[in-house]
């Protein structure tokens, strides 16, 4: 497992929504990493490759998701590159009528199709503290939410998969710029730790603007959303 003293992200969302008729915004993710040890070559990441999702297959994973009770939300996270290694026996789970579990291994490789394999960038020189810096940058679509006329939801998580925390101090933050005229809204803007307790979001305003910046900072394994919408 690598381990990481600080990982910060800034996630700034441009309200694309506005000239496609509601169907997405798009978001530019930029991620700085501090490692404590550096992170062996060979050890690879599927991102988001900033491609298009059709839309049959946004409907396939969303009836998906209900069909399991759960809430739908595209989980456009860094992925460790052994992500697939758990559906190499889909013809097996096939033949043995075992659907679920098919449709599982389905929907892995469908993340992995609409993602691109990559190498974390590692840049000279080391942090003050010592450790190794990282970055990657990528952006992805967000999706109007199904039934929800002009509501978006950005997710992520922190660290990202095949990554841990440094168990002494480490922390990750991250801060998400919204578009001009989007409204946060604090009930479903939220970060959930690994023992799903919620943390405290910071909403904070743009003077001069009609922009707003919602922040959050942790120490464990949080998943994080910020939801907002439009009035026109």
């Amino acid at each position: 497992m690598n381990i990481i003293y600080l990982q910060e992200m800034t996630a700034t969302i441009q309200r694309l929504s506005r000239y496609n008729g509601g169907k997405s915004d798009r978001v530019k993710v930029q991620t700085l990493l501090e490692t404590i040890e550096p992170i062996p070559e060979g050890q690879f990441w599927y991102i988001p490759s900033g491609s298009s999702i059709p839309p049959h297959v946004l409907e396939f994973l969303r009836k998906d998701a209900e069909s399991k009770g759960e809430v739908f939300q595209l989980p456009m996270i860094p992925l460790k590159a052994d992500i697939l290694e758990s559906t190499e026996d889909i013809q097996e789970q096939a033949i043995a009528g075992n659907l679920r579990e098919v449709l599982d291994d389905v929907n892995k490789a469908i993340l992995v199709s609409i993602m691109k394999r990559t190498e974390l960038t590692k840049l000279p020189g080391q942090s003050k503290e010592g450790y190794f810096v990282y970055e990657i940058n990528y952006e992805h679509n967000i999706y109007e939410i199904p039934g929800q006329q002009n509501h978006y939801e950005f997710v992520t998580q922190l660290p990202f998969s095949g990554l841990q925390l440094y168990p002494s101090g480490g922390r990750v933050e991250l801060v998400v710029v919204l578009p001009t005229g989007a409204i946060v809204d604090s009930n479903l803007t939220k970060g959930i730790d690994e023992n799903n307790a919620e943390l405290q979001e910071y909403v904070t305003p743009i003077p001069a603007t009609n922009k707003n910046v919602v922040s959050f900072e942790y120490r464990l394994d949080p998943t994080f959303t910020v939801h907002y919408s439009y009035n026109e």
